[in-house]
């Protein structure tokens, strides 16, 4: 509602837009971090989001109310238009009612409705699940058919889904998701590996480091201090990994606290399986 902010443990709403991106978003280091309250990674690489979903409507008039309801738009329309997009660009042909069934269930879903329950969803970092349809079809089509123009639109796609990166484990994942598609394709004989695929994979890695250099470099910054306090021994890396892991069924069930609700407080082996239902019917 008017007159009030969001903020939350990993987030807060970014307010006097203008100011902040004159002052703040060419910063680098750390102690800035993300336009909350921390994270490893600088507001310099997040530019393109904040410029699109929230400085470029504070230029027009829209209040912090009216700029919040763009980005919630925004975020549901672009996830079903990319999934809608990467469908045609798989199958070749328009289904009327299948493919628009699959967009609307990949745009509204438990998992992207949780996202704006919580600050996550009105911020850069969950940008990815936008774009990882259109990333994966024309990833895919680019070995596929060595000869067109996908590796191409592939990068553009990349350009624009760079501030999802500042979170660096969605790059490792996403590189190791895109890896094992095209080697599971390669197996089931999807796609071929050939000079033509070679000269594909060399384009997209030499481009993809271009672009992705915007957000490598303060990247690259905030490593070299993580190194320098791990050798200082001011920085518990043990200690953090045991923090962040999580098991399989705190990822199946959606919370890392299941153990603490119904049925899997009871300790019950054959209720943790429940968690694995969703898979009998995929």
């Amino acid at each position: 509602p008017e007159g009030y902010t969001y903020g939350a443990g990993d987030f807060a709403q970014p307010i006097n837009i203008k100011e902040t991106f004159s002052q703040f978003f060419y910063v680098w280091n750390n102690r800035l971090a993300a336009p909350a309250e921390g994270g490893f990674f600088s507001w310099f690489s997040a530019i393109p989001f904040y410029f699109l979903f929230y400085y470029l409507p504070a230029l027009i008039g829209l209040s912090d109310t009216q700029t919040l309801s763009t980005v919630f738009f925004g975020y549901f329309s672009l996830a079903y238009f990319s999934f809608l997009l990467a469908a045609r660009i798989f199958s070749g042909k328009r289904s009327p009612i299948f493919e628009p069934l699959l967009a609307l269930a990949y745009a509204f879903n438990l998992s992207t409705f949780y996202f704006f329950t919580y600050s996550w969803g009105f911020s850069h970092i969950i940008l990815l699940y936008v774009f990882i349809p259109l990333l994966t079809a024309t990833f895919f089509k680019a070995f596929e058919k060595p000869g067109s123009t996908y590796p191409y639109w592939f990068l553009i796609i990349l350009f624009f889904s760079v501030s999802s990166y500042t979170n660096s484990a969605f790059a490792v994942a996403l590189a190791l998701y895109l890896s094992l598609l095209i080697l599971f394709s390669w197996l089931l004989k999807s796609i071929r590996f050939n000079l033509a695929s070679l000269k594909v994979l060399i384009k997209m890695a030499v481009g993809g480091f271009l672009i992705l250099s915007y957000w490598l470099w303060p990247t690259f910054v905030f490593v070299d201090d993580g190194l320098k306090s791990l050798s200082a021994g001011l920085f518990d890396l043990r200690g953090w990994l045991k923090a962040q892991s999580a098991n399989l069924l705190s990822i199946f069930t959606g919370t890392p606290h299941y153990a603490s609700y119904y049925p899997f407080k009871y300790e019950n082996v054959f209720f943790s399986l429940l968690a694995l239902l969703p898979f009998l019917f995929a």
